[in-house]
């Protein structure tokens, strides 16, 4: 529900941003967005290497709390979604309609966190000690391609 609402709701202050501030979104958004992917997976993969250093990579990191606190949940949910508000400027922009558009969003999300946390539960203890820098990887190849695809339009 966290991770839905949040995809819901940043589109919908995305769509907003984007029909207030349209022309200035539509110069500055691609940068904005990869310099956000770059910036989140960058400090994943500091936070990896750290992690390695502190503990080597023989020992058993120590968990960090609990990770469904209801602050950790919220925080979650909003820093992955920033690339949905990025998202949300552009619907006024292709005329998308709003409450399909967010509906849709928010439903998919949900329904993919809660499929992704039981393929966690699954195959998280095998992969544990590299999910950070697959994650790290995979949002700095997002704001790299988001840069080139800009750059090729």
């Amino acid at each position: 529900l966290f991770f839905g609402g949040a995809q819901a709701l940043m589109p919908l202050l995305g769509w907003l941003a984007g029909a207030w501030l349209g022309s200035l979104v539509r110069a500055w958004g691609d940068w904005i967005a990869a310099a956000v992917f770059v910036v989140l997976g960058g400090k994943m993969l500091w936070e990896a290497r750290k992690k390695a250093v502190a503990t080597g990579e023989d020992e058993e990191p120590q968990p960090a709390g609990d990770p469904f606190a209801l602050g950790t949940l919220a925080l979650l949910a909003l820093a992955t979604s920033i690339d949905a508000l990025v998202a949300g400027i552009t619907l006024p922009m292709m005329g998308a309609p709003l409450p399909i558009s967010v509906a849709t969003i928010g439903v998919t999300t949900a329904v993919l966190s809660v499929g992704a946390l039981a393929l966690g539960r699954t195959l998280g203890h095998a992969f544990e000690k590299r999910l950070d820098i697959v994650g790290g990887v995979i949002l700095v190849g997002l704001g790299v391609k988001v840069v080139v695809t800009h750059l090729l339009d």
